[in-house]
């Protein structure tokens, strides 16, 4: 991955290349009053831990290297 930045309340990820629906796996699911939305994304982006995101009206978004070639972009919010 070449970079990853919200822009117009949208997460934009960057590819060094094609892909496809297989590069991307989504989750969903409610803990108690928090719904979390998980995309693992097929890839390495080495700077995941200092890149900082946000989107307005969204409480909380997280980009880590999940495993070694699986980057882990989670967005928590109290509301759908």
């Amino acid at each position: 991955m070449k970079d990853v930045y919200t822009k117009n309340n949208t997460i934009i990820i960057n590819f060094k290349h094609y892909i496809n629906k297989d590069f991307i796996k989504f989750m969903e699911e409610k803990k108690s009053y928090r719904y979390i939305k998980t995309f693992d994304l097929k890839g390495r982006f080495e700077e995941a831990g200092p890149t900082k995101l946000k989107i307005t009206g969204i409480d909380r978004i997280r980009i880590t290297q999940h495993k070694f070639r699986t980057l882990r972009i989670q967005v928590t919010n109290k509301k759908i």
